[in-house]
């Protein structure tokens, strides 16, 4: 079907010709073209004009293909006083033996051999003024033809016309240019070169180059030229052809159909704000969240790891970064005692320009990590340095945050469920006041030595009870908290017992405290389990001290 910007276009182009100019129009179907091409000029249509199954599809009952619609072509033109020369032949025993071309109009090849084919039938033919339309050469659903295109106009055997089309034309309008003769070896060579910063701005082009992306299983570089494209629906249509088209492995096709959604979420997701997805509900919501939230990060695509944000979700990394997203979303994030680093994943899906990792006890080759799901540790698939070499603005380092560059500064340092942990813990804080920038937070989740299971050993909930293990009974029902650790056991080496009280006060010495939650134990984690006797065991304890499970708290680093 021709369009009426199709129209428009060619009008303005056969102003620009000579006096009664030579017209060479390929593929005229009906003449809908061929009526103004004949106005202006000697027109000469080339076509087998056979009638086919499409077209007795797109107009029934008027033909049986395998017919000859030349008789029906030439009565359309008589009906209008016109008349046009027929060369009734196949495209590749087209000769022409007539004067220089003024202009050339093709009717949509839909692949680039079809193309080369009928432009090298005019090598000898045009002039630099010659005047070459192309239907379909821009049209997204064709990104074969559009990405050589493209390389034909960079290596100038065709040279852009001077009047543009209109926004929505699939219609190329170009003039012969010098490096004309070489149009099929620059075609040959097009998908390997290297591309002008013109052509990776056009949506069609960068369609093109997401086809030969996937059918070389390239998925970071597909993600990159996605990532550069903008949200339209006219590509999100033009995806369904390109897909139809794709024949990957069997093996390949759950990497396709992700693409598939995050291509679809690209181009349907104006007006959809950062932050508004809740990515903790589910490995499909934290890749569309990553792609929605870091729309302005250079990296958003060669760094989209789709199995890894989905092992991620799987144990339990997002849920926590889903909850803080809000103050996450744009900064650098300095995480402390981060272990594997996996948190700083869902921080990245949040929209976070960078994450820092430290952890002095983390093993960067070892992939093996907690399942906070599953409650137990087991084999991740990646290593912290096998992440780092795939998502750029993701570091970890078995340091501690003095030992950073001096100059290395951050917005936001998280703990979570860290600060428990921390035998130097005024320090940490002293340090991390110093490395946040003015206006900068802490946000730390941390689990209360002197709730049921604040020793972090076995029993850690209700459910975990074995009776008469003499391990849990050193522990069990607060029996922790009067525990004399030697100095080699966890209790000694890994856990502060620091007050909530304390750990209050020790905030409030560096920070300016913005919201701050008491999240009570629950039943499952032994809340039913006090007793009067325990009470009376710690007289110096409150309830709240025994029955605080976690302290949630926001603080913003004081200028």
């Amino acid at each position: 079907m021709v369009a009426k910007s199709d129209i428009d276009l060619i009008a303005r182009h056969l102003d620009l010709l000579p006096p009664n100019p030579v017209i060479v129009e390929f593929g005229p179907w009906l003449g809908s073209i061929s009526v103004h091409l004949a106005k202006a000029g000697q027109l000469h249509a080339v076509d087998n004009f056979v009638w086919t199954k499409d077209h007795a599809r797109r107009v029934p009952d008027v033909l049986d293909p395998g017919d000859s619609f030349q008789a029906l072509y030439e009565a359309v033109l008589k009906k209008r006083g016109l008349k046009a020369a027929v060369h009734v032949t196949p495209f590749a025993d087209f000769v022409w033996n007539g004067p220089k071309i003024d202009l050339v109009v093709i009717d949509g090849p839909k692949t680039v051999e079809g193309m080369i084919e009928i432009l090298s039938k005019l090598i000898g033919h045009v002039g630099e003024d010659t005047i070459i339309l192309i239907k379909n050469a821009l049209n997204p659903s064709y990104p074969e033809v559009v990405l050589t295109f493209h390389a034909l106009m960079r290596r100038e055997a065709l040279i852009a016309s001077e009047i543009e089309g209109p926004v929505g034309s699939n219609m190329l309008a170009c003039r012969v240019g010098p490096a004309f003769a070489d149009l099929a070896e620059i075609a040959e060579n097009a998908p390997e070169e290297e591309q002008s910063p013109e052509a990776q701005a056009d949506d069609a082009f960068l369609l093109a180059e997401i086809q030969r992306r996937l059918t070389k299983l390239d998925w970071p570089g597909a993600y990159d030229h996605l990532s550069k494209m903008s949200p339209s629906l006219r590509m999100l249509t033009a995806w369904d052809e390109v897909e139809g088209r794709l024949d990957l492995s069997p093996e390949a096709q759950e990497d396709l159909a992700v693409f598939s959604d995050i291509y679809a979420f690209h181009h349907g997701s104006a007006g959809i704000q950062p932050g508004s997805i809740a990515y903790g509900r589910s490995a499909a919501q934290a890749m569309r969240a990553y792609w929605l939230n870091n729309a302005d990060k250079p990296w958003r695509g060669t760094s989209f790891r789709p199995e890894i944000l989905s092992k991620a979700f799987d144990y339990g990394y997002m849920s926590w970064p889903s909850k803080i997203q809000e103050h996450i979303r744009d900064k650098d994030i300095i995480d402390i005692g981060c272990g594997p680093g996996l948190h700083g994943i869902g921080y990245l899906v949040g929209g976070a320009r960078s994450y820092v990792g430290l952890d002095p006890i983390v093993k960067l080759d070892k992939d093996r990590v907690k399942n906070l799901t599953a409650k137990c540790k087991e084999p991740f698939g990646w290593t912290p340095n096998e992440i780092a070499e795939l998502i750029e603005p993701w570091k970890i380092t078995p340091k501690l945050s003095y030992e950073l560059p001096e100059e290395r500064m951050f917005d936001v340092a998280t703990l979570h469920n860290v600060t428990e942990h921390l035998l130097q813990i005024e320090d940490v804080f002293r340090d991390l006041s110093l490395r946040l920038r003015p206006g900068g937070v802490m946000i730390y989740n941390h689990h209360n030595f002197y709730t049921w299971n604040g020793h972090h050993l076995p029993p850690k909930s209700i459910s975990a009870i074995k009776p008469g293990d003499p391990k849990q009974k050193e522990m069990m029902d607060w029996a922790h908290i009067a525990f004399d650790p030697p100095p080699e056991h966890y209790i000694s080496r890994g856990l502060n017992r620091i007050m909530l009280d304390d750990l209050i006060a020790l905030t409030e010495k560096y920070f300016d405290i913005e919201f701050s939650e008491e999240i009570p134990t629950r039943p499952e984690n032994g809340a039913l389990r006090i007793t009067d006797g325990i009470r009376n065991r710690y007289p110096h304890l409150t309830d709240r001290d025994l029955l605080t499970q976690n302290l949630f708290c926001i603080a913003r680093v004081r200028i």
